[in-house]
């Protein structure tokens, strides 16, 4: 079946051409330096997506007073604003697992084995994680390689040993199930939020037509 509308690969050049076709100026930034940017700081499908902050006339499909040096910036602001997210991010996740090892501490009915025991047994992707780790070179694949047995099984695993093994991903399900079995005041409705913008940054995500 021949695939409609399928978008066909361009050199340097044609994707200038491209844009000059779609009435994208390069009159703050010239051809030659925007040749050299395509080819050595960001690439045309990431910075072509930008374009959609801009009006395009719905008849001709071209951009109205869109130069190329728009693009430029706003492919600047979109690394500053990742590596703001990326970091904060981090803090929140470290933040929420302060929160979670302190409840854990003041909780006297529950020892941090108990729950990883259930969490394991409804979540053995995450076992999956932790025996990868270990048999990658990664940060923290010494740290997992201690907490597997002669077997390769995870050893009798407690939540503060856990936590420092699993994705983030994985967290989320253990702290949504921490506070399913001892309900208090916790984050669990902002988490998939987080993880959304999270991801989308440190992927470098983008949406382009």
């Amino acid at each position: 079946m021949e695939v409609q509308n399928e978008k066909i690969k361009l050199t340097v050049e044609e994707q200038i051409q491209d844009m000059s076709g779609r009435n994208i100026k390069f009159e703050l930034y010239p051809v030659e330096d925007a040749t050299k940017f395509l080819k050595y700081n960001n690439y045309y499908f990431k910075l072509k997506s930008y374009a959609r902050n801009y009006s395009i006339n719905p008849k001709t499909k071209n951009y109205y007073n869109l130069d190329f040096a728009y693009l430029v910036e706003l492919s600047k602001l979109d690394i500053y604003i990742r590596k703001i997210i990326l970091e904060l991010s981090l803090d929140v996740e470290h933040y929420l697992k302060v929160r979670l090892m302190n409840d854990l501490c003041g909780n006297s009915k529950e020892d941090g084995y108990h729950i990883v025991k259930l969490f394991l047994q409804y979540h053995p992707n995450a076992e999956a994680n932790i025996q990868g780790k270990a048999e990658k070179y990664s940060f923290c694949s010494n740290l997992a390689e201690n907490h597997l047995d002669e077997y390769k099984e995870p050893k009798k695993l407690a939540l503060w040993n856990i936590v420092e093994l699993i994705s983030f991903g994985s967290f989320m399900e253990l702290y949504e199930m921490y506070y399913q079995m001892y309900p208090s005041f916790n984050y669990s409705d902002y988490l998939k939020s987080i993880k959304f913008i999270r991801n989308a940054a440190a992927h470098n995500n983008c949406e382009c037509p």
